[in-house]
């Protein structure tokens, strides 16, 4: 008995030393969310998604750090995480993700990151990109600011009420309705 209290001691005394901090134990999931998303293993990246988002702000470093990989996959799933992150220092980041990415996707999930954090430094950027040649990008733009809901962005969504996409013109349409109620909740 005296034996085991000695032992169970033991590792308790041990324990503090295997302790992970909390950045080494965000850059595991990482590891592990990268790899699952070079794999296609949907159902490990989506549980790598929801350790990173539980672990909180000692998530965002690694995954900003994450936004320079070779993979174009990977770029836009961790683009698309840090759009859960509501932390200041993930704007300028995912901003020039969305204004220099080569890759459509990978642009289009940095759109709508900053439009579901909302962020007000978004707004000329996904204004200026409503007149991008490539529709995927006018729609993801539309739909972002639509999240964002300010009204600076009107004219240019009236604008392209008329785009030859329809998906471009559903999404400005429904933006311009966001930013109303967004205005008239303000006014309560």
């Amino acid at each position: 008995m005296r034996r085991l209290v000695f032992a169970l001691l033991a590792l308790l005394l041990a324990a503090p030393a295997f302790a992970e901090t909390p950045k080494e134990e965000a850059n595991r999931y990482l590891q592990t969310m990268v790899a699952s998303i070079r794999e296609k293993n949907d159902p490990m990246r989506n549980r790598m998604f929801i350790k990173l988002r539980v672990l909180g702000e000692a998530s965002v470093d690694p995954l900003l750090a994450g936004l320079a990989d070779e993979s174009p996959d990977v770029r836009r799933y961790l683009a698309f995480t840090l759009g859960f992150f509501d932390v200041p220092r993930v704007t300028d980041p995912l901003l020039a993700l969305f204004r220099s990415d080569p890759e459509i996707p990978v642009r289009t999930a940095a759109a709508e990151a900053l439009g579901r954090l909302q962020r007000p430094e978004a707004v000329d950027p996904l204004v200026a990109s409503l007149a991008d040649a490539n529709a995927s990008i006018r729609q993801s733009a539309a739909y972002s600011l639509g999240l964002i809901g300010d009204p600076r962005a009107r004219p240019a969504l009236e604008r392209v009420k008329s785009d030859p996409d329809e998906l471009v013109r559903f999404f400005a349409e429904e933006a311009l309705v966001e930013i109303e109620r967004e205005v008239a909740r303000k006014k309560r």
